[in-house]
Parts: C-alpha cells; sequence; structure tokens
C-alpha cells in the first residue's frame, strides 16, 4: 500500500473515532451529525482534487464563523452544544484544504477536543471502544506524521521504501496499545473516579424522566411513551421473594389546584452518621422485610433518591442528602453523570399494615397538608360517599375507592380532552379512560372528600429483570403514579387503582440480547465509573490481608515442618518414659480443653469481644461474622450446594431445594445480612452461631 493511502486511513481513522464518539452519546442534534458525517465522505477523495480551498478564503470563513459563534453560544445554543459546532466548522475548512503538516496536527487536535466533549454527555460502554480505536489509530499517526512532515520538508513526495503493509503496521499499532493499555492498568486502582466531566455539568436542561416539584395531569403519559433507562435496580432477593407491584417511590405531592400537584415543603438536610452514610428511619420491622437495593443511575436522571418503601439507611456514596415532611428524598445537586447508591428498605405488604388496629387522633398538620382541597366538581364526592355507603370504617372506603376505579375505569394514554375541560372531572364522567396519573388523582381526591388524609406519588415500577445481571431494568415507560393515604395508628399506606398497562410484546431472542449488553453495561458502570475512594481504599486493604496471610502462612508451614520431627519425638518419648497416672491425667485434660476450645472458638472470640473496647472489639466482631460465613459456606458445600462464581448469599440459598435445610440457611443468611451491613439491631452474634449450628 503506498504511504499516502496509509497515511490517509490512520488519520481518517482518528477524524471518524473522534466524531463518532461524539455523535452516539445523542447530544448532539442530527441535522449537525449527518452534515459532518457528509464533509467526512466528500473530503475523503476531494483532496485529490484541484479545487482546494486557498488560505485566504479558509480564514475569511473561520473570521465569519466567530460572529456567528457568538450568536449561537448566547441566544441559539447551550455553551456546550455551540463549541460543538464550533468544532466542527473549523474542521471542515481543514478538511476541505490543502492540508500540511500542523493542519493534520490542529485535525487531530480537535478530534481529541470531540472525544473529550463526548465525555461530558455518555457514561457507556460503547466509549471505551471509541477510545481503544482512538488510541490505535493516534499511534499510527503519530509515526506517519513524522515521515508525512519530513517528505514535505524535503519537497518530495518519493520514500525509498514506499511499499507498506497496512495489516502488519496497524497490527503493530495495536500491539503499542494493548502494551499502554496494560500499563496504565495499575493507575486504575491507584487513581479513583470522581463526580464530574471535562467541561462540567454538560447536561440536556432537561430530566429524562420528567419528575419535578410540580406536575400537570397528563404528563405522565408522554413520559410513558419513551423506553429510555432510567436506572437499574440489584436486590439481595431472588426474583420470586420480590413483590410483583413493588414500587421505586420518588416524590409525593400534597398540594392539588384542580389540574396539578406540587410538592409544597421546604427541604432541610439530613446528618450524616460516623461512616458517611445516613440513618432516616426507624421503628420496629421484622428481619425478614428488609430489602438491599443498589441503584445504578443514568445521566440526566432527576435530583431524587428512589426507594423501595419505607426507607431505614442510605450508603455514604450519596453526599448532602435532603429530605422534606412529605418523606420525600433528594440529591443536594443532580448528578449529570449518573451515580450509584446502597439503600435498606423495610418492605411489608399492606395487608401487614392492616392488621393493625386504627388507634387514636390525625395529627393536625397531616391533616392541614392532607385533607385540602380546591373547589372541584360536587359528583365527585357524591361518587365517592356512592362508592362507600356500605363500608364501615375508613380502610375499607380506601379499597374500595380503589377497586371501583380499577374495574370500572379503561387504562389509556390517549387522552383527547377538550380545551377548556376540568381534566379529572372529564376523566371521573366523561371519557372513563385515562392513564396512572388519573386514577391516582381520582383517588386521592375522593379520599379527601371523606376526610381521609392523601396525597399523589410519583415513581417507578420495579421494571424488567435482566437474568443476565440479576437486576431490574428501569425505563421511562415504567413511570408510575400512585397513592398514599394515612390511617392513625398504622401511617401512610399505599394505593394504586390503575389497571394493568397492556404489555408490549418482545421478541424472545432480541430481549435476551438486550439484557445481555445491559448486564454489561451495569458492570462497567458500577465497577469502573463509580470506583470511588472507598473502592480503592477496600482493594488495596485486600490485597494487604491476602499477601499477609500468605506470608503468615508460609511462615507458619515453614516453622511447623521443622518442628513437627521434634515435636513428635519428644511426645512419643515423654509417652514411653512416663509412668506417673498424673501425667497422663494432665495430658488428656489438655487435650479436652484443646478439643473444646476449637470446638467453640467462635464463642470464645466473641466473648473477648465483649471485653473490649468498643473501638476495637468491632474488628474482632467483623472477624468472627466472616469466619461463620465461611463456615456456613463450607457446611452448603458438603450437602452438595456449592457457591457459584459470583453469586450472591441470598441467590445461594434460592438455589436449595430441601425445604429444611433452605429455612435454616435463610435464617442464618438473614442473621448474616444484618449483623454484617445493616443498620443496628438487637441480634447478637451468638444468635449467629446458633443459626450455624442448624445449618
Amino acid at each position: 500500500m503506498k504511504f499516502e493511502r496509509l497515511f490517509k486511513i490512520a488519520s481518517y481513522g482518528v477524524f471518524l473515532n473522534g466524531f463518532l464518539a461524539l455523535a452516539f452519546t445523542g447530544a448532539v442534534e442530527l441535522t449537525g451529525i449527518l452534515l459532518y458525517a457528509l464533509v467526512l465522505v466528500i473530503s475523503w477523495w476531494w483532496d485529490e482534487r484541484k479545487n482546494l480551498l486557498p488560505v485566504r478564503v479558509q480564514n475569511l470563513l473561520i473570521l465569519a464563523y466567530l460572529g456567528f459563534y457568538l450568536l449561537d453560544l448566547l441566544y441559539l445554543s447551550l455553551p456546550i452544544l455551540a463549541t460543538v459546532h464550533l468544532v466542527f466548522f473549523v474542521s471542515a475548512i481543514k478538511l476541505f484544504s490543502q492540508k500540511s503538516a500542523r493542519d493534520y496536527l490542529f485535525l487531530y487536535l480537535f478530534s481529541f477536543a470531540q472525544l473529550l466533549i463526548a465525555t461530558s454527555f455518555t457514561i457507556n460502554i460503547l466509549f471505551l471502544l471509541h477510545v481503544f480505536l482512538f488510541l490505535l489509530f493516534g499511534i499510527a499517526c503519530l509515526a506517519l506524521h513524522e515521515i508525512f512532515s519530513a517528505k514535505q520538508d524535503r519537497a518530495d513526495r518519493t520514500v525509498a521504501h514506499d511499499f507498506w503493509s497496512a495489516g502488519s503496521f496497524f497490527g503493530g499499532a495495536a500491539l503499542v496499545a494493548v502494551t499502554v493499555c496494560i500499563v496504565a492498568m495499575p493507575f486504575f486502582f491507584i487513581l479513583p473516579r470522581f463526580q464530574g466531566s471535562f467541561l462540567g455539568s454538560a447536561g440536556r436542561g432537561e430530566a429524562l424522566s420528567g419528575f419535578s416539584d410540580h406536575v400537570n395531569l397528563g404528563d405522565i403519559g408522554r413520559i410513558k411513551l419513551n423506553s429510555a433507562v432510567v436506572m437499574r435496580v440489584k436486590v439481595n432477593r431472588a426474583l420470586g421473594e420480590i413483590p410483583a407491584n413493588l414500587k421505586w417511590r420518588g416524590v409525593s405531592l400534597s398540594y392539588f389546584d384542580g389540574s396539578g400537584w406540587t410538592r409544597g415543603v421546604e427541604k432541610y438536610s439530613i446528618a450524616a452518621n460516623i461512616s458517611g452514610g445516613y440513618q432516616v428511619g426507624g421503628g420496629p420491622y421484622q428481619p425478614g422485610d428488609l430489602l438491599q437495593q443498589i441503584f445504578v443511575i443514568e445521566p440526566e436522571s432527576p435530583a431524587i433518591l428512589f426507594h423501595a418503601p419505607r426507607l431505614i439507611s442510605v450508603s455514604n456514596e450519596v453526599q448532602n442528602l435532603l429530605t422534606d415532611t412529605g418523606g420525600n428524598f433528594f440529591y443536594a445537586k443532580p448528578q449529570h453523570l449518573g451515580g450509584k447508591y446502597t439503600l435498606f428498605s423495610s418492605v411489608r405488604d399492606r395487608a401487614q399494615q392492616g392488621a393493625h388496629p386504627l388507634r387514636g387522633e390525625i395529627p393536625l398538620s397531616t391533616a392541614r397538608r392532607y385533607l385540602l382541597l380546591p373547589e372541584v366538581d360536587p359528583r365527585i364526592r357524591e361518587l365517592a360517599l356512592r362508592v362507600t355507603e356500605h363500608d364501615k370504617d375508613i380502610w375499607d372506603k380506601a379499597r374500595s375507592i380503589e377497586r371501583f376505579l380499577k374495574s370500572n375505569y379503561r387504562y389509556s394514554l390517549n387522552i383527547d380532552m377538550p380545551r377548556g375541560a376540568d381534566p379529572l372531572s372529564y376523566f371521573l364522567f366523561y371519557s372513563r379512560a385515562g392513564h396512572c396519573e388519573f386514577f391516582a388523582c381520582a383517588q386521592a381526591v375522593m379520599l379527601r372528600s371523606l376526610g381521609i388524609p392523601a396525597r399523589l406519588v410519583n415513581g417507578f415500577r420495579r421494571g424488567e429483570f435482566n437474568a443476565w445481571g440479576h437486576d431490574f431494568i428501569v425505563r421511562e415507560s415504567d413511570a408510575h403514579s400512585w397513592v398514599e393515604a394515612y390511617f392513625q395508628g398504622i401511617g401512610w399506606v399505599e394505593f394504586d387503582p390503575t389497571p394493568p398497562d397492556p404489555a408490549r410484546a418482545s421478541s424472545q431472542w432480541i430481549a435476551m440480547l438486550r439484557h445481555l449488553f445491559d448486564a454489561i453495561d451495569l458492570f462497567w458502570t458500577t465497577e469502573i465509573l463509580t470506583y470511588d475512594f472507598w473502592k480503592q481504599v477496600s482493594f488495596f486493604r485486600s490485597v494487604r490481608d491476602n499477601l499477609s496471610g500468605v506470608s503468615a502462612t508460609a511462615d507458619r508451614w515453614a516453622r511447623d515442618w521443622m518442628q513437627a520431627p521434634e515435636d513428635w519425638w519428644n511426645a512419643a518419648k515423654r509417652a514411653l518414659l512416663a509412668n506417673s497416672h498424673s501425667r497422663i491425667g494432665w495430658l488428656v485434660v489438655i487435650a479436652t480443653l484443646t478439643l473444646l476450645l476449637l470446638r467453640f472458638r467462635f464463642t470464645v472470640l466473641a466473648a473477648i469481644a465483649s471485653l473490649l473496647p468498643q473501638s476495637r472489639s468491632k474488628n474482632v466482631e467483623v472477624l468472627v461474622i466472616s469466619r461463620c460465613y465461611l463456615r456456613f459456606l463450607r457446611k452448603l458445600e458438603a450437602r452438595g450446594f456449592s457457591r457459584k462464581y459470583g453469586e450472591t448469599a441470598w441467590e445461594l440459598v434460592a438455589r436449595i431445594d430441601r425445604e429444611d435445610l433452605h429455612s435454616r440457611a435463610r435464617r442464618f443468611t438473614d442473621l448474616y445480612y444484618r449483623l454484617r451491613y445493616g443498620p443496628g439491631t438487637g441480634d447478637s452474634i451468638r444468635d449467629l452461631m446458633m443459626a450455624l449450628d442448624q445449618v
């Protein structure tokens, strides 16, 4: 292959990868992408023609565009997009000109700028491929550009060996690129990632999920038409143990003006605990109610902390946590690059909540905020009275309204409402069809008209389960609204009057492939992009512990190997020469005590931990809990249930098909998670060891 053709291929490889990295983010408008793609295609053969742009024309066009850039920057586009337009235009001018060695360097820098700008818009794993290809072609260009520059300096278009093997050359460049990646890999573990981007917050200016402090009836219908992924959620239970109606609570809205809802309360900060996390809930809950959730949030999601109902604790991955009196939780700033956080919630179904008796009075503050209604159609209260006329208490009334709406109205995203019509009245008495916002608003207003405090809640359904990644994929189409009603002595209880949404059919093999790529993307986000300071500390601590353990084990084996013959000989000599029964008795006592110590070593360690100061006993307790878990795994392995690679404790327990062993293993695992990771409980290590003995 001719040198000029090889140099051109390498250069356009750099140009194309910088452009594609930016184009695939979806941040640049389609018109700009198509125009620049057309420029790249045409310029490939344009420089072989003689009618290239003169230098004077280039300078005039660039100066003219600088004036337009100011207009674009101030009035037409966001600053980041205006800069993208400038980079595209100057690159296009250079591509259609007579290119010197310096011009090629400018084009390489413009392509690198496109790659850097793309980092402000994407966290997708596809970006990693663009980076590697850019590195590959960039290394090739560095070598070829030196030869090209030397040829131009000599005003010579020939080279002694003008025939180049493209396969060998790019193979060598690929080898160098892989070597660079391998050499750079240790820096992955040394340098933690930070929340931020090359050009700061480069968001599109609008939250994808559409959540805000004010929602008009009909807004969520437009959101549900979008299938974009909002977040992914991993939980510590098997799919069969997760309620089908589980929802990820977002924000509750308390004030209704007849056509929309607002939050209407001020936010305030929550103080972090000593570990940097947050204890936000309390109250009694059963061990089986505790649900761990790991949320992986996509870019441009709202600054709302989504969670399963009855939030207990929040990890230190969240900073500057805010809340309000409506039970909502927020970030201090939106995370334009997405993020990850871990939560614990106490998940209980409505039947368990309803088992408690109604007692006491409704708090005055709750009644003032959640019974307030504007002037609404009087037929709404008449309808509520007619639906609940045979019910004895407010609990039955709320359930009757829920059943009535779910049974007598139809789900639809197509709302053809006359201009000026009251949206709620039109839904209840004319169209009798709508989406979840209309159903939730109808029940909330009907409950308030009967004197039952109620509020509208926006969030998401649990989403689509991905068997590859063992997580729930939550899309914008899973956006949902429901109702929370207040009952004295019980608290806030969830009601969902919306009938089922007709499911959209999807090809099985397409869904399987989509789930596979989504699982890879989830790993990329959780293990690569969110590799922070705490993961860095954990990595080095594990390396240190492993090296210390290997060193200690090697020393112990060496000492035992050298000492064993002498010990055996001394023991045999003492046994042969001992004539005293007392000595034999002491040997028996020592052997018995040794066996008892080995048998009850965990109990001894727990007792030692209880005597130590609290700052030191915690390390001993963690050691005992971890050793108990390793012994638990060995017991299950002896019974034919070995832990698979990457399998969590709950997934292992879910595979146990023997009923007696399953219940005992579940009891131990529940205690282990609560003692090891959960908030403070009344359980002790002794309970964990008793559960271990029963396995």
